[in-house]
């Protein structure tokens, strides 16, 4: 984000302090424009983000109650393998376990893909937030230089047409 051309022909034309704060308050506002247009965009990411993480959720479920149940499962599994319970009912059982290992890794990608969005949306927001602050600052800077310059003129003017009646 930088000062554009017309911004910046906007303000060299100013002819009085009064377009001199039109073009400086049409930077700021366009600064404040750009960094909300990013904010909007990344909000935008993150709920698309958090959609897809909940269509991976198995129904609102997270991580913890799978991890308990597949943990149950495999020690269900080690019992019916000491009982000698026979192998087509353990195949059932080692194949429920292996759909819920699956899933569990499935959720387990899902929130990590969903925390790089997050930090990849948070990494966008500051660095707007970084060039509107910069855009700003620039604005003020500007600002401070004519208020010398118009202070620099009145002072001359002052003493041309009544010198040394101000000191």
């Amino acid at each position: 984000m930088s000062i554009d051309d017309d911004m910046r022909k906007q303000w060299a034309d100013a002819k009085d302090e009064k377009e001199r704060s039109e073009a400086l308050l049409a930077t700021s506002q366009s600064a404040l424009d750009d960094l909300s247009c990013i904010i909007d965009e990344a909000m935008e990411e993150l709920a698309g983000l958090a959609e897809e993480y909940a269509r991976l959720s198995l129904s609102g479920s997270f991580s913890a109650p799978l991890e308990k149940a597949i943990w149950l499962l495999e020690q269900r599994c080690k019992g019916m393998e000491e009982k000698g319970v026979g192998s087509e009912l353990l195949a059932k059982v080692r194949g429920s376990l292996e759909q819920m290992k699956e899933r569990l890794d499935l959720l387990r990608k899902a929130k990590e893909k969903m925390r790089g969005g997050v930090r990849k949306i948070e990494r966008k927001v500051q660095e707007g937030a970084r060039k509107a602050e910069e855009k700003v600052q620039e604005s003020v800077r500007r600002a401070e230089e004519i208020q010398e310059v118009a202070w620099n003129f009145w002072e001359a003017v002052r003493e041309k047409i009544w010198p040394g009646v101000w000191r």
